[in-house]
């Protein structure tokens, strides 16, 4: 405004002197203008000496760092958490509040005046020098970063760090200012999660099968497999999550039996555990065992199912051989006493068990003992093999032989079938029974049951070839009818077992002794050798 001022007076000057000479109001004398002129000029240089003072002391006010928060201002900043701080365009501390020690344990006092890179973790500084330089660009409000600060015992500090521009009065950007919060816990709890994700990653792509999360639908669409798909389907995790549908992995003959068992599981809200096949992607078949378990919402709603698919070929090949070992005996090749005791059952449970009795024949060779001993072992266990090769010729005839253990060995008979060499034993005159309380089934059933040990000993007659030595067997058969009184098979072996001990009618020509077990059997049998002439009355 001075200058203004002056400007205007040292013009008025010049410019009165002109319009007074001109008007004559004043004399016009050279002394006079000179005069005028001067003072003009003088007012018009002082006029511009107050214009540069004016802009230089503007220039001056421009250069100088804003002025410091008043103290007010500092109270209400100080009492705040998170660290306030401000920077100027090269990154140094203007400003920072008292959570700046709180945090990083040094005194805001001595890092002011500092640039902000030199409390920064070296491996993100140039993640921060790129944010700053961001926010200092025309045009940007604000930024947002994670980041590491050092603290004064050299631990790190994760912060997260809101950058905006800071502007002077003429609008210009002279710096930053921003607010760091402590995210330290944060941090220790997701580097925590992704351990534990990753240990458990690793543990289920190291289990000898899959972990697996699937809806339940009939395709059994996986939304999660575990890296051991690929050894048990063949398939890597990403094919099986992306294109392959697991239900076209289980074996046609099985996907309806695994669906209905899954849906009665989940409707009861059970854990499972099921086997079954699946074909691989080279077409291999394998036997897999699930322990499975439906995942459920609070309000009920079925979300997914999880559990873990293992490979049991091994083990279902295990139990088949087992199973196998445990119905075939293994010397003789002949069934076990365990299998033999199953086809018994079933002959009770058919239908026509009461209309075609059976019987089961226990057979023990009496010198097995002495052959043993003077032949030695290999050459007793030979012969048990060739006493069981004689016996399997009864099999044709409609007999299932097994061996029960040792030197004993078991026959079922269907009564009903004809002999080996094809004919049916013709039944004595009724009359000779008369008074023994039988009917001419039972009748039937003991003629014929004695028929077949007559025949079981014929086989037995011959001497056995064992390695160029003829060895001769003597041997006692127990019998035990089905219309006895027995109902299961551990009955009938009991019965036909104790038979075996009291065996003392002996075949004729032969070394082999038998006896009935029941005693209505056993007294018709008397009188059937009674009426045969074979003992005397």
């Amino acid at each position: 405004m001075l200058s203004l001022w002056l400007y205007l007076v040292g013009a008025a000057t010049a410019c009165a002197y002109a319009l007074g000479a001109s008007m004559a109001w004043i004399p016009a004398s050279p002394v006079l203008a000179a005069v005028s002129l001067t003072v003009a000029s003088i007012f018009i240089f002082s006029a511009e000496l107050c214009n540069r003072r004016a802009h230089a002391q503007a220039a001056g006010r421009a250069s100088v760092p804003p002025a410091p928060l008043a103290q007010d201002d500092h109270s209400l900043v100080d009492g705040i958490d998170d660290i306030v701080f401000q920077t100027d365009t090269d990154a140094t501390l203007t400003f920072l509040n008292r959570a700046w020690k709180d945090v990083t344990a040094l005194d805001t006092r001595d890092c002011v005046g500092h640039s902000f890179f030199d409390f920064v973790h070296p491996d993100d500084q140039a993640l921060n020098r790129e944010q700053l330089l961001k926010v200092m660009q025309p045009g940007q409000e604000t930024c947002r970063f994670e980041t590491r600060l050092i603290c004064r015992d050299g631990r790190q500090c994760w912060v997260d760090v809101r950058l905006k521009p800071r502007r002077g009065r003429r609008g210009g950007i002279n710096g930053a200012t921003g607010v760091m919060t402590d995210i330290n816990s944060r941090k220790r709890a997701e580097d925590l999660l992704h351990a534990r994700d990753r240990s458990l990653s690793t543990l289920l792509d190291h289990l000898p099968g899959m972990a697996f999360r699937c809806r339940n639908d009939r395709a059994w669409t996986m939304e999660f497999v575990s890296d051991g798909c690929f050894e048990l389907t063949g398939y890597e995790a990403v094919d099986l999550l992306d294109h392959a549908s697991y239900d076209q992995l289980i074996h046609p003959e099985d996907r309806t039996y695994v669906w209905d068992y899954v849906q009665s599981q989940l409707a009861g809200r059970n854990a499972f555990q099921l086997r079954y096949r699946i074909r691989t992607r080279e077409g291999r078949e394998r036997w897999v065992e699930e322990r499975s378990r439906g995942v459920f919402a609070g309000n009920g709603t079925l979300l997914a199912i999880e559990g873990f698919i293992s490979d049991i070929s091994d083990q279902k090949q295990e139990e088949e051989r087992v199973t196998r070992e445990s119905l075939r005996d293994a010397l003789t090749g002949l069934k076990t006493r365990a299998l033999l005791g199953e086809f018994i059952a079933a002959a009770f449970e058919a239908e026509s068990a009461a209309v075609r009795p059976f019987a089961l024949l226990c057979l023990d060779i009496d010198n097995l003992a002495r052959i043993n001993e003077r032949h030695g072992r290999e050459i007793g266990d030979k012969l048990l093999r060739s006493v069981g090769e004689r016996l399997t010729a009864l099999c044709r005839a409609g007999a299932a032989v097994g061996r029960n253990r040792g030197d004993e060995f078991g026959i079922l008979v269907h009564l009903g079938q004809p002999l080996p060499d094809g004919r049916l034993p013709a039944l004595p005159d009724m009359g000779a029974f008369a008074g023994a309380g039988a009917g001419e089934e039972h009748v039937s059933a003991v003629v014929r049951a004695a028929a077949w040990a007559e025949a079981v000993a014929h086989l037995l007659d011959a001497p056995f070839d064992i390695d160029g030595a003829a060895i001769s067997v003597g041997a006692r058969i127990g019998i035990a009818l089905s219309i006895d009184g027995s109902r299961d098979a551990d009955a009938m072996f009991r019965d036909a077992g104790r038979a075996v001990c009291t065996a003392q009618w002996q075949i004729p020509d032969s070394a082999v002794r038998y006896a009935f077990a029941g005693t209505l059997s056993h007294r018709l049998a008397q009188v059937c050798r009674h009426a045969a002439g074979e003992l005397p009355r």
